[in-house]
């Protein structure tokens, strides 16, 4: 895998609070980078983990070791560049499998690391399924965090078949089982019209061919609302604590 680290530009570098994006499936840091930088611009420490996952065997994916290996990442990143990431105002960001992995990833950083303990939430769009986690991790989960969940009303699996790769009814079980209260979380489904279409990639900011060749994503619309303007009031509400910003996100 690999670790990108966007920052304010400061002669003296120092902690800031701090947003961890895990990518999609082999999407690259690139694919998202206008949103990475337009988050940095606000005055926070973005961490980018994407990662390219080869499973020996078609029909399992080992997704125990995989999570593993993504929390190992990000506490790797942690200890390459403590001297900008504050853990005490953390966000877990996440597209696709990392969407999906954002739960877990919350239940060991929120739950047993305590990392963002002034301030914490997980914005999640268009996750695929979330492994490893039960019922009662769910109902057990921190709940002073905020959360987002997001999904396009085109939603396909990786291979472009409708409503198959991804079962809806399996993020509203996350949605409905975790222990936040209402007031704290939300589910955004993104509408498609007017030449746009709410996929399966409305994060990514730069058009880019997924793994089997489709050309996907792009900057437009869909960033400006449902991703820039939705992350920059949770960001305002939960790190900064306006509430103001508390019915946009």
């Amino acid at each position: 895998g690999f670790i990108d680290v966007y920052h304010p530009t400061s002669d003296t570098p120092k902690k800031y609070k701090t947003v961890f994006f895990l990518s999609g499936y082999r999407q690259k840091t690139d694919s998202y980078e206008k949103y990475l930088r337009f988050i940095a611009s606000h005055g926070y420490t973005v961490v980018n983990v994407s990662y390219d996952l080869e499973p020996a065997d078609p029909n399992d994916w080992k997704m125990d070791e995989n999570y593993f290996a993504l929390y190992g990442m990000l506490k790797t990143a942690h200890a390459t560049y403590s001297h900008l990431i504050d853990t005490r105002y953390i966000g877990l960001m996440g597209h696709s499998l990392g969407g999906g992995a954002s739960i877990w990833l919350g239940k060991k950083l929120f739950g047993e690391d305590n990392w963002g303990n002034q301030g914490r939430f997980i914005f999640s769009t268009a996750p695929w399924y979330t492994f490893n986690t039960t019922e009662d991790d769910l109902k057990n989960f921190p709940d002073n965090t905020k959360l987002l969940i997001q999904v396009g009303d085109n939603e396909r699996d990786p291979f472009g078949s409708p409503k198959r790769g991804m079962d809806e009814r399996a993020i509203r079980a996350v949605y409905e089982l975790i222990n936040i209260d209402d007031s704290d979380k939300d589910y955004i489904r993104v509408v498609s019209g007017n030449g746009y279409d709410a996929d399966h990639f409305i994060s990514q900011t730069k058009s880019t061919k997924d793994f089997i060749g489709r050309d996907v994503g792009g900057y437009d619309k869909y960033d400006a609302f449902a991703m820039n303007r939705i992350t920059h009031a949770m960001l305002d509400y939960v790190f900064e604590k306006n509430s103001n910003a508390k019915e946009v996100a």
